[in-house]
């Protein structure tokens, strides 16, 4: 592949537990002040695929069966380097997958 790619990053709102996803498909935490619980994201598409890269310890995503279906039905608290992949289908996110890279 040549030139560079058209995807960027975007950070999650620190402290928000419902951080707005409208603006790209790839996002990293930023949670290093304080713990904090996301129990949605907002702002997503019908059909929209997005990837987290946590880069803090601090940022937990919460199960629930009306905002979001997690793999195993707990909530997940994943290290600095890990991945999750979640889809938006019906006003519902759903775990596709997560990498455990720590």
């Amino acid at each position: 592949m040549t030139g560079p790619m058209a995807k960027t990053f975007r950070t999650l709102t620190a402290g928000s537990t419902a951080p707005n996803v409208n603006a790209g498909d790839m996002y990293i935490t930023a949670n290093s002040k304080k713990a904090v619980k996301i129990a949605t994201f907002g702002k997503g598409g019908e059909g929209q695929q997005i990837t987290i890269l946590f880069q803090d310890n601090n940022t937990t995503l919460a199960h629930n069966t009306k905002t979001m279906f997690l793999a195993g039905a707990q909530d997940v608290r994943l290290n600095i380097g890990d991945t999750i992949q979640l889809v938006f289908y019906k006003d519902i996110w759903y775990e596709t997958s997560r990498s455990d890279n720590s």
